[in-house]
């Protein structure tokens, strides 16, 4: 049977990044219905601000073609502070949505399923007309942010709204689900996954460390690989562990985002080491050289909506993970050691370190089970039914 509708996603990034459940997700439904990728809504403010959006001025209204099916749209830049004040925010939002209504008709979308990984997209939903429903990916606790109260407020404003007008709703936790304002008509529990046409190709590649750099790192080797962001990663706990444990490494792989300066603590430790930003192609090579991978994030109610993607990832190449309580590890069966604070987190990288028997397969196996095929295959039927399609 044919699909009934297209998908307009609002993202709360851009295509090209950060690289995550986004685009995973998207890239494959649209390989049974088309789908319009809308890229993260700058202000006019953040080009100067961020060095990654300093290009939106030319992109503005861009609209391209990243694979069949699927198209990639640019917003131009909105007016400041939409998210600190609803009134803003609504201006922005039906702006945006007269520019959308242009690119559908050139696409030749009608009667669309709005898509929104952002809460603010609850003030366009009423200037789109007829849709055919709505689905909110819950990815973040957006509303429980570190940040000043006046933004809180009004995240929380516009989620409860988003919650009320959802059809449907996703969410990568079940903390996250317990944490919501109103009750839609349907929670669905969706976590991350590992992406299986980089994690179980590139795995088994012998490694292109060609000079050694690695190889000259001490072992044993602990890694991290991700975004180095000050709201998630928990710095103070891994700089105690790095200063009681001088004869461990630590790798750090990938860019770093918010808190620079904060990072400069554990970064300037001479058993760590930032490799920087590599190739996602390469991330598995560079885990196959820890020995233990970590997930040392901080836990409170903003961590508690995220899933436990690079945890799928760790287990994908086989390797020992040591993680604080973020998210729900029963059904990981014992493949993760969990630590709440650096005494217990060394004792559970001790653990790791000297752990016996081969369990590499078990990990490996758990992880082919949680592909971001897997879960479009989920999330596909779940349309179906819900939306009748």
């Amino acid at each position: 049977m044919t699909p009934s509708f297209d998908i307009v996603c609002f993202s709360t990034s851009d295509w090209d990044f950060p690289v995550g459940s986004r685009q995973q997700i998207m890239r494959r439904l649209a390989g049974q219905r088309r789908v319009l990728f809308v890229e993260y809504q700058a202000s006019c403010l953040h080009p100067f601000r961020y060095k990654s959006l300093r290009g939106r001025w030319k992109k503005n209204g861009a609209l391209r073609s990243v694979a069949p099916s699927l198209w990639v749209y640019t917003p131009s830049l909105s007016f400041p502070f939409g998210a600190y004040d609803r009134r803003i925010n609504q201006w922005n939002q039906r702006r945006l949505v007269n520019e959308l209504k242009q690119v559908l008709s050139r696409l030749h979308f009608t009667t669309p399923l709005l898509w929104t990984y952002t809460p603010l997209a609850a003030d366009a939903i009423p200037a789109f007309g007829d849709v055919a429903g709505v689905v909110y990916h819950a990815l973040e606790g957006h509303s429980a942010e570190r940040n000043i109260w006046l933004r809180q407020r009004t995240l929380q404003e516009v989620e409860a709204e988003l919650l009320r007008r959802a059809d449907l709703v996703f969410t990568m936790s079940e903390r996250r689900a317990a944490l919501f304002p109103a009750s839609p008509r349907r929670i669905c529990f969706l976590p991350s996954a590992v992406d299986e046409t980089i994690f179980f190709r590139e795995s088994r590649m012998p490694s292109s460390d060609e000079n050694g750099a690695l190889h000259r790192i001490p072992s044993p080797r602990l890694a991290f690989a991700g975004h180095l962001d000050a709201r998630k990663f928990n710095i103070p706990l891994m700089v105690e562990v790095m200063q009681q444990k001088r004869d461990w490494s630590l790798l750090l792989i990938g860019r770093l985002m918010r808190g620079k300066t904060a990072f400069r603590e554990l970064f300037r430790l001479p058993n760590v080491f930032y490799l920087g930003e590599q190739e996602r192609r390469r991330v598995p090579q560079f885990l196959r050289e820890a020995d233990v991978c970590l997930h040392p994030f901080i836990v409170d109610p903003f961590t508690e909506g995220l899933s436990t993607l690079k945890i799928f990832e760790y287990l994908a190449v086989g390797k020992p993970v040591v993680s604080t309580p973020l998210g729900s590890f029963e059904e990981m069966d014992g493949l993760v050691y969990v630590a709440e604070d650096s005494s217990s987190f060394i004792l559970q990288i001790q653990k790791a370190l000297g752990e016996k028997g081969d369990k590499e397969r078990s990990r490996v196996e758990f992880a082919l089970q949680h592909t971001w095929e897997h879960r479009a295959a989920t999330v596909e039927g779940l349309l179906r039914e819900v939306f009748a399609c």
